[in-house]
Order: structure tokens, then sequence, then C-alpha cells
């Protein structure tokens, strides 16, 4: 039973710290601004009649409709662009909420955890979270090693669509607006960063996990 609660605690720390770090990147204006620049957004986009600063401000839009707190930019997309748009609203509300249950998850574990196991929690707590990280640590190194391959990441975005979007409605042709202003490398970088972030992290509760027991028993002590 302790060890079940120990588990589920780590799981819901680790998949909260994913779907943190995707929100993070997914509601950055300025990541996106750097991408833009960086992937020729911008350059695209003049050709088109249609300044950085406008396009900064279509990306702002884009993200306030995502969070759920505002509509797409008007005349921007078209029909079948918005519906996808809406699609993906969806998908990052559904992420929201995982986000909220696996934090209430995480409390309710660990609250029974020290009911049980008493003096003994937080050693108990150090030692599931410092598996759980570890695994989560390798899973994301080589996801992080796929996503960097061009065809790896392919293999990802089409799996990875074909199950969140099911009715098939993610495929543009090549220069519509939607893939101009999200190119497929846009989402290679942000995969590829989210994997990072969140390996750093869990590289740093396998390191620090042995050793927070002793340093709050010793501040613990200091106090008394």
């Amino acid at each position: 039973m302790l060890f079940l609660f120990s588990m589920t605690f780590s799981i819901s720390i680790a998949v909260g710290i994913l779907l943190a770090n995707i929100e993070i990147i997914a509601y950055s204006s300025k990541y996106y601004r750097g991408e833009f620049s960086s992937l020729g957004v911008y350059s695209e986009f003049e050709r088109r009649g249609i300044s950085n600063s406008e396009l900064d401000e279509y990306a702002t839009r884009i993200i306030l409709f995502l969070r759920g707190m505002g509509e797409l930019p008007e005349g921007l997309l078209n029909q079948d662009e918005e519906a996808h748009m809406e699609d993906v609203r969806a998908l990052f509300s559904l992420s929201r909420r995982v986000l909220i249950l696996s934090g209430m998850i995480a409390a309710i574990s660990v609250s029974t955890i020290i009911l049980i196991s008493g003096q003994d929690a937080c050693f108990e707590i150090a030692r599931s979270l410092r598996k759980a990280s570890t695994i989560f640590l390798v899973i994301l190194i080589l996801g992080s090693a796929a996503l960097m391959h061009p065809s790896g990441f392919e293999m990802a975005f089409i799996g990875f669509h074909r199950i969140f979007f099911p009715r098939g409605n993610w495929t543009f042709p090549e220069g519509s607006i939607i893939t101009s202003l999200f190119p497929e490398r846009f989402f290679q970088r942000a995969a590829l960063r989210i994997t990072l972030m969140s390996a750093l992290e869990m590289a740093v509760f396998v390191l620090i996990s042995p050793r927070m027991c002793h340093i709050f028993r010793r501040r613990k002590r200091r106090k008394l």
C-alpha cells in the first residue's frame, strides 16, 4: 500500500512537470517571437503584407485563444484551420485539467504516506521520487534523441495527431497560413525544448532526493 501511494505521488509529480513545461512553452509570446525570427516566419509574412508587429499581435491572440481567454484573429485563418485550432484549444483545456488532477493526486498521496509512515515518510517519498525520476529521465533522454532526428520527430508528430485528432483535420497544404505560421520545425524545436527542460528537472530530483530528508531534519533540529 505504501509503495503504491509513493509511486502514485512520484508519477503525478513527473506528469505535472511535463504538462507544466508544455504550457510554459505554448503560452510564451517571447518563445514565439524567437522562433518566428529564427525560422523565417517574419520574412514569409512580410511578403504577404503582414508586418512583424501585426504577426506578434496575431500570436498573442492565438495564445489567449488557446488559454480560453479570447477568440482567434478575424480573417487570418480559413474555416478548416479555425476548426483545427478549436480542437487544439480543447486539447489544452484537457491538459490543464490533467495538470490540476495530478497536483491533487500528489497532495492526497503524500498526505496518505505521512499518515502511514509518520517520521519515515520523508525517506519513503524520497526513495520513490528518485526511482520514478530516474525512469522518466531515461525516457526523456531517449525521447530527446529521437526528436533530434527528422524521421523520429515525423513519426512522433504523425502518431500524436492521429491519436489526439482522430477526425483527421490536421493536414494542410504547404504554403497555407497555418503551416507558414507554425512550420513543422516550430513543433520539433518546441517538443525538444520541453523534453530537455523536463529531463533537467528530473535530473535535479534524482540528485537532491537522497539528501532532502537529511537537510530537512537538520533544519528541524536547529529550530528546536
